[in-house]
């Protein structure tokens, strides 16, 4: 029904087949539209009966467009990115670690400078989103009175921003509170 849904001629999606997305680390002025468009996919994926009804009802629906669905949707979408990044962080012969350690070397010649550091920009995003989940989660598993005074301390000045912080901030927050 999802493939149907997301009309496969257009998207070229055939059932089992993999989508794949190049998205860059949340910034913090926001998402740039491929990771909106990443997000909104997987929010499709993961939207289960009443989610689904209510976005095949939309006569303008979009799969690029698709906003935050439910905490669980959305605790869902950070576990398969985490997953896809672990997974692509594995298949690197060399660490993020081992990457600046060769990129401390002054005599390293310049042509292999240029493909550690983009190797290890590769690595800084995956990096990000294989932790993303974690962020999310330890948020998410607050007791409901330490969320509430985290979130005063965070609104007055967050004394210790992260660079999870705008997907949490804009995200995750609004999701917690509506779910509570």
């Amino acid at each position: 029904m999802k493939v149907r849904m997301l009309g496969s001629a257009k998207w070229g999606l055939t059932p089992g087949a993999p989508k794949r997305f190049q998205i860059p680390v949340v910034s913090a002025e926001g998402m740039e539209d491929v990771t909106k468009e990443c997000f909104a996919f997987l929010r499709f994926v993961h939207a289960k009966d009443s989610q689904l009804l209510l976005l095949s009802s939309n006569e303008r629906f979009d799969v690029r467009k698709i906003d935050p669905v439910s905490l669980r949707n959305e605790l869902e979408v950070v576990h398969d990115l985490a997953i896809a990044a672990e997974t692509s962080l594995s298949q690197f012969e060399t660490t993020l670690d081992e990457d600046n350690h060769i990129l401390a070397d002054n005599n390293l010649h310049p042509n292999i400078r240029n493909a550690v550091l983009m190797r290890r920009g590769e690595k800084e995003v995956l990096t990000f989103y294989a932790q993303l989940a974690a962020e999310v989660q330890a948020v998410v598993n607050m007791p409901r009175k330490d969320f509430k005074r985290w979130t005063i301390k965070r609104g007055a000045h967050n004394p210790k921003p992260t660079k999870f912080d705008a997907y949490i901030d804009s995200i995750i927050v609004p999701l917690i509170k509506t779910d509570h």
